[in-house]
């Protein structure tokens, strides 16, 4: 008898617990991040670099410059006619992105051109903000696995959850995409006489 009260009343448990509202126990999980809507910065370098170059001979070492740059198939982020800097005032600036191993070629190139004065390296790391993107991330995909056709009656969250879901994704495979990607800002100016 308790059996057959057991298979009628289950399909019963299962419909109600599908459309239950969510309890105490859903409720007490933190928020990855204390805010769901948050929006993240897509990284776009993996690394940033810069390197400060002094020349007696400015015009010789500024074509030196330019020849490994384009040798070593640097892209520059700044218009040439948007460049710090002149001739005139005998100083001025790059911006370039290069993959990481052509990065390490021109940095070594480049001294050739001059005196190093500064150089710097950092990885450009954000820690507990991918741990944290990651981990919404994931919650919302198995969320959103688990509410099968519920979300079809709630055509609003469904849009909402997809919305923020979306985003983490691009802020994760930007993240991947730039790991290689280095930002090689350099300057080169003539030393005092």
């Amino acid at each position: 008898m308790k059996a057959l009260l057991l298979l009628v009343l289950a399909p019963l448990w299962a419909a109600a617990a599908e459309t239950a509202q969510p309890g105490p126990a859903a409720w007490a999980q933190a928020v990855p991040g204390g805010f769901w809507m948050k929006r993240y910065p897509e990284r776009r370098y993996g690394a940033l670099w810069h390197l400060e170059l002094t020349t007696r001979d400015f015009q010789k070492a500024k074509a030196r410059v330019e020849k490994v740059l384009a040798k070593r198939g640097g892209v520059s982020t700044v218009p040439a006619d948007s460049q710090v800097g002149s001739d005139k005032v005998r100083y001025l600036q790059w911006s370039y992105v290069f993959s990481r191993r052509d990065a390490e070629k021109a940095a070594a190139d480049l001294k050739e051109a001059g005196t190093p004065r500064r150089e710097g390296r950092q990885e450009n790391l954000r820690g507990e903000a991918d741990a944290e993107i990651a981990s919404k991330h994931e919650r919302l995909k198995a969320e959103r696995a688990a509410a099968g056709t519920l979300f079809e009656r709630l055509p609003a969250t469904a849009a909402a959850v997809e919305e923020i879901r979306a985003h983490l994704e691009a802020v994760l495979r930007a993240s991947e995409d730039s790991e290689d990607r280095v930002l090689f800002n350099l300057s080169l100016e003539q030393e005092a006489p």
